[in-house]
């Protein structure tokens, strides 16, 4: 599915000999968005990848741990399983154990970003 883009790419990846050993991606999604089942499938595989000496990079978002927003009256961190509690947004992959989630950075020499917030590689 659309929503869904590691299913596919990691069916290919693990079967394969030729893998690099490096694979950066700067794509995530709120992870409280991905459902648990598919977070869980996805996880294991980014672990054999580990396991086959393969180094994952993700993204760590663009909105800090929240949505950005630096006004909390404002600010809609809120969860989406009908209780409507405020709490931190975290991102997927960056949330799985077995990636290792980089923050943003620009320039040369690069620094880390200030236009935006740079998320923390965390889960719920």
């Amino acid at each position: 599915s659309v929503s869904r883009p590691y299913t596919d790419w990691l069916e290919f990846v693990l079967n394969r000999t030729d893998t690099p050993l490096v694979i950066s991606t700067s794509y995530g999604d709120d992870e409280q968005s991905v459902p648990k089942s598919f977070a869980i499938r996805a996880c294991r595989c980014f672990a054999q990848l580990g396991l086959r000496g393969i180094s994952l990079l993700f993204s760590s978002g663009d909105g800090g741990v929240g949505d950005n927003d630096p006004d909390p009256s404002t600010q809609q961190c809120f969860s989406n399983d009908g209780k409507n509690e405020t709490k931190f947004i975290p991102s997927f992959p960056a949330s799985c154990p077995y990636v290792t989630t980089v923050g943003g950075t620009t320039n040369i020499p690069e620094v880390a970003v200030s236009r935006f917030f740079s998320g923390g590689g965390f889960s719920n």
